[in-house]
């Protein structure tokens, strides 16, 4: 799911789905559910201001890595 979440960062420019509607201003993708997200790099920013959650993730050549919303590092090795 965290690799789906990136691949869809970075096709979104206006999109709408049943729940939710965003939007992007360069880097930046806010969504009318609460989520925002913001793109530097290789890594992602995540949040969500009706939750408080935060997490975030990167990728290099050998995996992708990250901290989920409850705080848990991950990795996922390519």
């Amino acid at each position: 799911m965290k690799k789906i979440i990136i691949a869809a960062l970075t096709t979104i420019t206006l999109a709408s789905t049943a729940s939710a509607s965003c939007y992007r201003v360069g880097t930046f993708v806010s969504c009318s559910d609460g989520n925002t997200y913001n793109t530097i790099g290789n890594t992602t920013f995540g949040s969500n201001y009706n939750t408080g959650s935060t997490w975030w993730q990167s990728t290099n050549s050998y995996s992708t890595y990250g901290v989920d919303a409850g705080g848990n590092f991950w990795t996922e090795y390519h």
